[in-house]
């Protein structure tokens, strides 16, 4: 895997019209994928516990810190937590690929800086499912 540097990696969010609209850059994030298979032990598994692959339920979290673009991406997720409602979001990470699908933001912090800089932290947590086109 070749190294990636954090500002190659970009969060993107549903304007509403259809169209996505830069959130901003991350500076750090966490991707977490989770699966959970749907209990299939029986007496034939002799004590070993045995799940169904096609049972599972799987989940995507994207935890990310990172810089607001503009006063307009920093309205929109604002909007999305008060709404509570999931959004199409999109993360581009250069060089791997593009994850997308509905997540609810389920953690959002705004932060100030002296200098201007609006940075945010927020996770997003999936609704539905995620696709990813890898990067060719």
């Amino acid at each position: 895997m070749t190294i990636i540097r954090a500002d190659d990696i970009h969060l993107w969010v549903d304007d509403g019209g259809g169209s996505y609209t830069l959130l901003g850059g991350v500076r750090s994030t966490t991707t977490t994928f989770t699966a959970k298979g749907g209990e299939a032990t029986g007496a034939d598994n002799q004590g070993w516990r045995a799940l169904l692959a096609c049972a599972s339920l799987r989940q995507m979290v994207v935890n990310g810190t990172g810089i607001f673009v503009d006063d307009a991406a920093a309205m929109r997720a604002q909007s999305l937590f008060f709404a509570n409602q999931a959004g199409q979001w999109r993360l581009e990470i250069s060089g791997t690929g593009t994850y997308s699908g509905a997540f609810l933001l389920t953690r959002l912090e705004v932060l100030g800086d002296v200098r201007g800089e609006g940075q945010f932290t927020l996770t997003l947590t999936s609704s539905g499912p995620v696709t990813f086109v890898p990067t060719l």
